[in-house]
């Protein structure tokens, strides 16, 4: 949602999400944090993060990334994790010694200090997350054609991949289709917060009929009939919109 809908990229979206874990661990290791709560506050952001940088290495390079394409990522990732196994194997610097490991009876004093940390970080999150896409969404927003009120117009792009789609389907090659659905993933989610500020009752008709035309088209073993009516669907309903 931010690296796309919201536009600030794949790269800038890794190096926030990257801030944030190493802000948990300074947060720890100064300020005493809970070690299990900075543990899952980490731990839950690893996966944005390698959603970031996956996307900033495999993605083409006009949608903002490197284009190494998913093979090569995937490779430079088992690697990366692979050099990291390596490393812990050898120097065991994630082992704490036997005569370091204390037992502490669990207070009501430390279980209050534990709770108000939590709710504070939860909050933390809560407000930078809805605050962050508000803001964003402002920019977005204030950069709309404040004389639409509709969507008239501006949808022909995306009427234009649809057809291309369904004439791959058509002729039973999928492997551009799912190449062509790809291109009218970005280019919606690119397009999102500009076309919801228009009207967000027929983007959220069309943004529903779209999601169908992705799962028939990307399924594992495509039926040419099911991705037919999801495409006709989503066509009549950019069409009417468009018109």
């Amino acid at each position: 949602m931010y690296s796309e809908k919201l536009g600030l990229g794949y790269l800038l979206t890794g190096i926030i999400v990257a801030s944030i874990i190493l802000l948990v661990f300074f947060i720890w290791k100064v300020f005493k944090m809970d070690a299990v709560l900075a543990f899952w506050v980490a731990y839950i952001f690893t996966r944005p993060l390698g959603a970031s940088v996956g996307d900033y290495l495999s993605q083409p390079t006009e949608y903002g990334g490197l284009g190494l394409g998913t093979t090569i990522t995937s490779v430079v990732f088992l690697l990366a994790i692979l050099a990291v196994i390596i490393v812990l194997t050898i120097t065991k610097m994630d082992i704490k010694p036997k005569d370091s490991v204390t037992t502490s009876r669990s207070t009501d004093a430390s279980n209050h200090k534990v709770l108000f940390q939590t709710i504070a970080v939860l909050g933390t999150f809560l407000v930078i997350g809805v605050g962050g896409y508000l803001f964003c969404s402002h920019n977005i927003a204030t950069q709309t054609d404040v004389s639409l009120t509709s969507l008239r117009g501006q949808l022909t792009d995306f009427i234009t991949v649809e057809t291309d789609i369904q004439k791959y389907v058509d002729e039973t090659d999928f492997s551009s289709a799912k190449s062509k659905a790809n291109d009218l993933e970005h280019s919606w989610d690119t397009s999102a917060a500009e076309l919801k500020s228009i009207d967000k009752t027929a983007w959220t008709s069309i943004d529903g009929t779209i999601d169908q035309v992705l799962a028939a088209v990307r399924t594992g073993n495509p039926d040419v009939a099911k991705c037919d009516t999801a495409l006709v669907n989503s066509l009549n309903n950019l069409n009417s919109a468009n018109n």
